[in-house]
């Protein structure tokens, strides 16, 4: 089956899959009672697990030290951090006379 929306409506319907971790095509599906099949759903959260334990990026909490999660969407959060950063690294490193 095909489909064809506009730029509005595609828009409208990411901005609402977006935060479900759906695809537009996936959140149609749903939409319209299309079944997807548990092996697939299976796969789909078994990749995204591996992904996140992965690529997931986190910082630890200076009060608690538990590990909080940096949402890489969050500009603010995410320019503080390279604000404070700038000079991170081992101290030998920061010893040797470099460019910077």
């Amino acid at each position: 089956m095909t489909i064809r929306l506009s730029r509005a409506e595609y828009d409208r319907l990411s901005a609402e899959a977006l935060p479900l971790g759906l695809a537009v095509s996936s959140l149609l599906k749903a939409k319209v009672g299309v079944k997807t099949p548990s092996y697939l759903a299976n796969a789909r959260a078994a990749g995204f697990k591996d992904a996140e334990r992965r690529y997931r990026v986190t910082y630890f909490c200076d009060v608690c030290k538990r590990a909080m999660v940096v949402d890489p969407n969050n500009a603010r959060l995410v320019q503080a951090i390279r604000d404070a950063l700038v000079r991170w690294g081992h101290n030998a490193c920061h010893r040797k006379p470099g460019p910077w």
